[in-house]
């Protein structure tokens, strides 16, 4: 015993400061990991997720595969995504916000696609615990700064952020559809003021 704990010791002398530090302290890629530790919600209708988050009202759009319901709530949003459901819910009206679902609505199945992150005391836990006000530096000792796409944004885009730093990865779904995932972080005055995971189409993303 004391023969193999020795050999351990020296093993560790041999490794340089460099090569130390790397292997204990390099931060892990955006990855599935990270989705599945956001996403994986027990919630599983239009329902659940409206007792759970208590949105102040609704919004939502009509895709090619489904209907995207948006949860407006204190301290963020949350996109969900269901069937079809175009004859239950008026575009024009989704835009706007509501107070309420129909019914036919609330049944519906749905999962998470989209998650942004405004304030404090959002119910969904941030990727990573990454929270409003942390430093933008903190984000490079969590992701790896190489990964990191930095933007500035414009002041004639008309957004109080002054950046925005982005991560992502692709996958498919499923069903076999192309998928892009990315999480950015918007900074302001050096610290981070909101953060957004999204799952879209990665035909979709690249045009974005």
């Amino acid at each position: 015993m004391m023969k193999r704990l020795l050999c351990a010791l020296l093993a560790l002398m041999l490794l340089t400061p460099a090569a130390l530090c790397e292997s204990t302290f390099a931060p892990l890629p955006f990855g599935p990991e990270d989705v599945q530790a956001a996403f994986n919600v027990p919630e599983q209708t239009v329902a659940d997720f409206s007792a759970s988050y208590a949105p102040e009202s609704y919004g939502w759009w009509h895709e090619a595969d489904g209907t995207v319901i948006v949860l407006y709530c204190a301290g963020g949003l949350l996109q969900i995504k269901t069937a079809d459901a175009s004859a239950l819910l008026d575009p024009l009206k989704g835009l706007t916000g509501a107070s309420d679902l129909p019914d036919e609505v609330l049944s519906l199945e749905a999962a998470p696609s989209a998650v942004y992150w405004d304030a404090p005391g959002f119910p969904l836990p941030t990727v990573r615990g990454v929270q409003i006000g942390d430093a933008r530096e903190t984000l490079f000792s969590l992701f790896p700064q190489a990964d990191a796409v930095c933007q500035p944004v414009l002041e004639d885009e008309g957004s109080a952020f002054e950046e925005t730093v982005s991560f992502s990865y692709d996958a498919v779904s499923d069903g076999g559809v192309p998928q892009r995932y990315t999480l950015t972080f918007y900074i302001e005055l050096d610290a981070v003021a909101a953060m957004r995971l999204v799952c879209e189409r990665a035909d979709d993303a690249a045009q974005g």
